[in-house]
């Protein structure tokens, strides 16, 4: 099923990202990869992502499923399989 929009969680601020959440859902929602560019920047974003409540569920979604069904990828890894 594609969806009509997709939203980029670029966002550095847990409160933006919340809501974000709240107000669309995680099924709208793709890991944002404009910030993390400088040193740390990506361990302070998933820390980030990490501190708004998702389920594991959820973080899977905005972190990879999501972004998988939208370009049309089959995600070939399997419970537990590294990535």
């Amino acid at each position: 099923m594609i969806r009509e929009q997709y939203y980029d969680t670029c966002t550095m601020h847990a409160p933006a990202l919340r809501c974000a959440l709240d107000t669309l859902g995680p099924e709208q929602l793709v890991f944002g990869s404009d910030y993390p560019h400088v040193p740390g920047g990506i361990d302070r974003f998933v820390d980030i992502l990490n501190s708004v409540g998702m389920s594991g569920e959820e973080l899977e979604m905005v972190g990879r499923r999501n972004a998988l069904e939208l370009i049309g990828v089959e995600d070939t890894t399997t419970v537990g399989e590294e990535r």
